[in-house]
């Protein structure tokens, strides 16, 4: 049985059964012959650890986030992909950011923030 927010993605003898995945509800397999994986349709999320990094100019900048992921296709996830439940790598994250100086993280936000003022509508 595979609950409304999951999907079963059905492999036999080791090769995807056609049809897609199955779900919600009730779907039958055969012993010794089929295994299916369930696949979780739900948004998840984790947090990254704050990290304190040094960037290219030698200035330390502290980095904290959340990841969200949502599965919309359980067949590509399963088939496609070796694990899509892996956990992020704080050393891929820590990489991203000591290549960048101070003016990468600042000029981003105060340019959101100078379209924002320049798009309202003053009466």
């Amino acid at each position: 049985v595979v609950q409304e927010y999951e999907r079963a993605v059905i492999f036999r003898l080791g090769r995807l059964l056609k049809g897609g995945a199955k779900g919600p509800g009730i779907f039958f397999v055969v012993p010794c012959l089929d295994s299916y994986r369930k696949v979780d349709l739900r948004t998840v999320s984790f947090d990254v650890p704050p990290q304190e990094i040094l960037s290219r100019d030698s200035v330390t900048v502290s980095v904290d986030a959340v990841v969200y992921y949502r599965v919309s296709d359980p067949i590509m996830a399963e088939t496609n992909v070796e694990d899509y439940r892996i956990e992020f790598n704080p050393a891929s994250f820590r990489y991203e950011f000591e290549e960048r100086t101070v003016v990468d993280f600042v000029l981003p936000q105060s340019l959101s923030a100078h379209q924002a003022l320049r798009n309202h509508k003053w009466m």
